[in-house]
């Protein structure tokens, strides 16, 4: 499935949580979902999460973990714990999954070849921490025009060269910004809500922005907004926030943001905002309730 070096592909950045790479029929779902999408012509780039096993194991390991605004406190101790859980068995086992459904991936983390670069986001609070600064979108470009599926753990390379640890979600959102792609986040709710509780079928830059300056949105609603902002704001045409169903088309069910304005083109010209939204998300029908 090389594609021709000639024909830039058009481009959507995944990122999904670690529950729906978690052990158990989950997994496969989302795999053939992607090889739905490789066969409908587009090329991904997966970012994966996996916060969870990481609380598991540092349980298992006696070391205390605790989240700050959605992020997690991320000490000395712990990071090594951090970079062994996504690099071991949660990413190991997302490319097992894509290979049994004929996916070809290449698994790797931001810190190699210092594919994605970072800073502190704020050292004293969160410690190993990073807020992503620069992604090395031409490297992406050549594995996606091989017909590779990039899957990338959230880790990045600090300013002295430190690993930081960085929220999937703004992972993800600095990602489709260098590549001017959409975004979808694969999450276990089937949306964003609003402040009065409902699960909104779509958004607008400016309400996304006060829904985390009001504080309507909480915990891990906080990265995935944020990370959302940060790639419209960087010309990514769309983002999706919703749930992946079993739907013989791979409808996801959530909350779409479009970009306000055309963006402008990068390494290849994006899809226009809307178009590929209708056909991908089914509005959020739940209200209130959930996560």
């Amino acid at each position: 499935m090389t594609r021709s070096s000639g024909t830039p592909p058009r481009v959507r950045v995944v990122k999904v949580g670690g529950r729906e790479i978690a052990p158990g029929p989950a997994l496969g779902d989302l795999a053939r979902w992607v090889r739905r999408q490789l066969d409908q012509g587009l090329a991904l780039v997966l970012v994966h999460g996996g916060g969870e096993e990481v609380t598991e194991w540092a349980r298992r390991f006696h070391l205390g973990t605790e989240k700050v605004d959605g992020q997690r406190k991320t000490t000395a101790e712990l990071l090594p714990l951090v970079e062994a859980v996504l690099l071991g068995p949660v990413q190991i086992r997302l490319l097992q999954g894509l290979s049994a459904a004929g996916v070809e991936a290449l698994g790797t983390s931001g810190v190699g070849g210092s594919l994605v670069e970072a800073e502190f986001l704020d050292e004293p609070r969160l410690g190993f921490v990073g807020r992503p600064k620069r992604v090395r979108a031409a490297r992406l470009d050549a594995w996606l025009r091989q017909g590779l599926v990039p899957v990338l753990a959230p880790l990045a390379a600090g300013p002295g060269g430190e690993v930081l640890n960085v929220n999937a979600d703004l992972f993800a959102g600095s990602v489709a910004r260098a590549l001017a792609a959409p975004l979808l986040m694969i999450t276990d709710v089937p949306g964003v809500r609003d402040g009065a509780g409902t699960y909104r079928a779509s958004l607008d830059l400016s309400e996304a922005r006060a829904l985390v300056e009001d504080g309507t949105a909480r915990d891990g609603m906080i990265p995935k907004l944020t990370g959302a902002i940060e790639a419209l704001q960087g010309g990514s045409p769309w983002v999706g926030i919703g749930q992946l169903s079993l739907a013989p088309g791979g409808i996801l069910q959530g909350t779409g943001i479009p970009h306000p304005l055309p963006p402008t083109p990068r390494l290849r010209p994006p899809s226009p905002p809307g178009k590929g939204l209708p056909s991908l998300f089914s509005p959020a029908r739940t209200r209130s309730g959930g996560a």
